[in-house]
This record gives C-alpha cells, structure tokens and sequence, in this order.
C-alpha cells in the first residue's frame, strides 16, 4: 500500500521526529552520566572534551582503524557526522540564502523553515544512532531522495524554475559529495546497488515529496519496494556493510553521539520555535488580528506623530495669534483715529456754521445798535432844528 505526500506532512515528522530525538537524547545523556564509571581509566576520555565538532577526529591513531580488515566504528561514526554536518549547513545555506529569501507568501516561508527544520532533525537523528553503518546509508538514502523529490515536485509546483533552480543545483553539488564520501565504506558496486535501489523507491512512490523520515530499513519493506529481489538486495547490502565495521565498545560510541547530540539539539530546538512562529503567523484570524493591530499602529503613530508635532503647532498658531492680535489692534487703532478724524470734521464744519451764525447775528445786532445810536444821536436834533425853525404868534 502506497502513502501518498499527506501521509508525512511537516507537523507528522516533527512529531515523530523530536520523540526519536528525545528518547535518543534521554538515553544518551544518561550514557554520559556514567560514562567515568563505564570506562573507567580509558585513554579516550581526554577527547571527548564538550564542543567537539567530529570527535572521531580527534582519536589516537590506535583507536583508528585497528587492527584486521575492519572498519573502525569510531571512526566511521566520526564520518557520519561529520557529513550529517555538511548536509546541515549546505541545507541552512539553502533555505537561508536561496528560499527564504525568495518567498513570496506566509506559506512558502512556514515551506522553506519546514524543510531546514525537518532536513537538520532528520540527519541529526540518523547520525545519533546506534549503528553508525546504517546512519552512513541513511545519510545517502536522505539526500538522494531529497534532491529528487525537490527536482520533482517542490520546484516545478512551488518555487518555480527562476527560484528554485540554484537551490536544486547546489542540492546535486550536495549530493554528489556525498556520494564521493561513501567511498569510504561502500565499493563501486556496492553504491551502484544502493542507487538502485533509491531509483526503485522513488518508482513505486512517486506521490511521496516529504521523504525526510525515509530511511534504509524501508528498501526491505513491501509497502514500500515490490520487487522481493530489490528487498533481498538492501538486506544483503546492509549485511555487507555490517560485517564490514568491527566491533568496538558501545559505551564510546554512546558517549560519542552523545555529545555531538547535545551540541545541536539547541539548534533543533531553534529551527522548531522559529517554524512554530512562521506557523502562527500565517494563520488566516492571526493575520486579521495583524491587520487590525497594524490599523491601530497606523493610527497611534499618527497620534505620536501629531505630538512630535505638536511644539511646531503650536509655535505656529502662537505666531497667527499674534499676528491676528496685531492686525486687530492695528486696526482698532486705525478705527479709532478714523473715527476721531470723522468727529474732528464734523465738529469743525459744525463749530464753522456755529461761528458763521453768530458773526452773521452779531453783524445784525451792530447794526441794530447802530440804527439805534443813530436814531437817539440824530433825532433830538432834529426835533430841536424842527423848533427852531417854527414861527412865532
């Protein structure tokens, strides 16, 4: 029975993916709790300092390799993880560089954080198990399966051509690195099987896009390769590369994992709050509610505005008010001596008639009393020369 793309959707393999790491992380942390009792004087101890990118690296040669044909557990491990590393940051710098960049929508950023999120929990939790050989096979399986899955569906569906191109092409870089790398495990024909086998996979799955919870172990399951000659291959192939790494302390290799775990799980930890973030924020109500709450920044960045403002208002309606009491002022002022100009004419031209009136009644009364004078002046004499010249009888 076939599963189809929505049968692991992002929040199923975070889901699943941080109980692995937990349970994981549970028991790896108790392994280096005892870890002094479980080796007591061991020489190994000194490099397994906190920190430690590939702590593999940093074994004595006798640790490495050994002696016989066999593979090195410890060193193989360092490998892994050390390539589950190089799968992290070319992953980081895809999405962070070429995706995130890119994405148009809320969707595509929750897609883009999403795929580093599950990309680096995904190798995290391989190179963290407990067979280094089958987390090197796991490590192939992931990236291979990733690259086509990209090429197939997220590009040509989501990102498109223009964007997704340079994210595909450094996907293949990614991949063929890898491959390169599994040089140190696998012979010609043994990758050659391998190929063959994720090339069947991908032809009885072509509905499954989100493959990062796809691992090795799946080759030999009907469900999901048919073909029993393909699922009788991964097994022997599996058993070929096991025969192939020697037997070495568990409890090392507990340790091992255990302290490359802890130095990313704050990294994971952070990749799935800055998804659960992008998740929320592109709710549909979230986004009303953003909308709205950026309606009332508008509006109160109006009002704070406003206030910065305010001093220069007010400096400037000062100034109107001044200039509006000044013109005012002006002209009551102006008002007033019209008036007064106006009153002044009037009581000139009226005192000029008052004056005209009186010089003209003081001009008849002179001559009134003039005719007066005259008449009390000259009428006596003339009634004396009237008496004077009256006959006598």
């Amino acid at each position: 029975m076939k599963r189809s793309s929505g049968d692991l959707l992002p929040d199923t393999i975070a889901e699943k993916g941080s109980a692995r790491c937990n349970g994981v992380l549970t028991g790896l942390l108790l392994a280096v709790s005892l870890l002094p009792l479980l080796l007591g004087g061991c020489q190994s101890i000194p490099f397994l300092g906190y920190g430690t990118a590939n702590p593999g690296d940093r074994l004595p040669a006798s640790a490495k390799g050994g002696e016989g044909p066999g593979i090195n557990p410890l060193e193989l491990q360092a490998l892994v993880m050390g390539m589950a590393d190089d799968y992290s940051s070319d992953m980081a710098e895809i999405v962070y560089l070429m995706l995130k960049p890119s994405a148009r929508t809320p969707e595509e950023r929750v897609l883009a954080q999403s795929y580093i999120r599950n990309s680096f929990g995904a190798s995290t939790d391989i190179a963290a198990g407990q067979n280094p050989e089958v987390g090197f096979l796991d490590l192939l399986v992931l990236i291979s399966l990733q690259r086509a899955s990209f090429e197939r569906h997220w590009m040509p569906e989501v990102w498109g051509e223009a964007r997704g191109r340079p994210a595909l092409e450094r996907l293949k870089k990614l991949e063929a690195d890898m491959w390169h790398r599994s040089a140190f495990l696998l012979n010609e024909q043994q990758r050659g099987m391998l190929r063959h086998l994720i090339d069947e996979w991908l032809a009885n799955n072509p509905d499954r896009f989100v493959v990062e919870l796809v691992r090795f172990d799946q080759f030999d399951d009907a469900r999901y390769i048919i073909n029993p000659e393909k699922r009788a291959a991964a097994r022997g192939l599996l058993k070929e590369v096991g025969e192939a790494v020697n037997a070495i302390d568990d409890a090392m290799l507990l340790a091992e994992r255990a302290l490359w775990y802890s130095g990313r799980l704050s990294f994971i930890l952070g990749q799935q709050a800055e998804l659960t973030t992008y998740r929320i924020l592109s709710d549909p109500q979230i986004e009303e509610t953003l909308t709205a709450i950026s309606g009332y920044y508008e509006v109160f960045d109006r009002g704070v505005k406003a206030v910065e403002l305010f001093p220069e208002l007010w400096r400037v309606q000062q100034l109107k008010l001044e200039d509006a009491v000044t013109a005012e002022r002006e002209a009551a002022i102006d008002h007033f001596f019209q008036r007064l100009h106006d009153e002044r004419k009037l009581v000139i031209r009226d005192t000029s008639a008052l004056i005209d009136q009186l010089f003209w009644r003081l001009l008849v009364i002179i001559g009134v009393l003039f005719l007066i004078f005259l008449f009390v002046r000259f009428i006596p004499r003339f009634q004396r020369s009237a008496g004077a010249n009256k006959p006598t009888g």
